[in-house]
């Protein structure tokens, strides 16, 4: 999992500036690439790069009282896909130099969220590709508006419903009628990321 807890301001947010391209690389690869959308809100098509990656996780932030954190940049990209992917809390404790504890806020705290959690699902799914765990992330988020949109994405990270109960199907073998009689044995795994049983 590589979190990006910064976001740029490329000439066009499209997913085409060398780093969202290189974000979208990674991610054919099998890594899963999770980036601050940026604190340029609200305006429309505020998003930066490499949020606007069509492969990358693109992470908002909500508040205190689950409303959309004011600053945090809004979609759509400017080729008109829908971002950010999620929405995750503002307003995180974490370690601070001093050996205490301080308060961040903004897009970057949320997405270290939404990494922490893609992390926790790898270990949880081992073997399951990053973009089945993507596709589960996204697809058991709690919905905050009519979803998905260019302000809450798909919605509001749920951890705990991301983890539960998730089962790949495994059909062990196809008939040979597939193969015209010939005898061969195919597995073949469905992921169910959809949260419907």
């Amino acid at each position: 999992v590589i979190l990006i807890a910064s976001s740029l301001r490329p000439a066009r947010a499209d997913g085409s500036d060398w780093l969202s391209v290189t974000m979208d690389g990674l991610s054919s690869l099998g890594v899963t690439v999770v980036a601050a959308v940026g604190n340029e809100g609200p305006g429309e098509a505020s998003v930066g790069s490499p949020a606007d990656g069509r492969d990358v996780i693109a992470v908002g932030a909500f508040s205190q009282t689950y409303k959309i954190f004011p600053s945090s940049s809004r979609g759509p990209t400017l080729d008109g896909r829908v971002k950010p992917d999620i929405v995750a809390p503002s307003g995180v404790s974490t370690a601070s130099l001093d050996g205490g504890y301080t308060v961040m806020e903004g897009t970057s705290a949320a997405s270290a969220v939404v990494a922490g959690a893609m992390a926790l699902l790898r270990q949880v799914y081992p073997g399951v590709p990053s973009e089945a765990l993507r596709q589960i992330i996204l697809n058991r988020a709690v919905d905050l508006s009519p979803s998905p949109d260019n302000t809450y994405g798909y919605g509001r990270l749920d951890v705990l419903y991301a983890m539960d109960g998730y089962e790949p199907i495994i059909i062990p073998s196809i008939g040979d009628e597939v193969f015209g009689g010939q005898q061969h044995t195919v597995n073949v795994m469905v992921y169910n990321t959809t949260g419907r049983r």
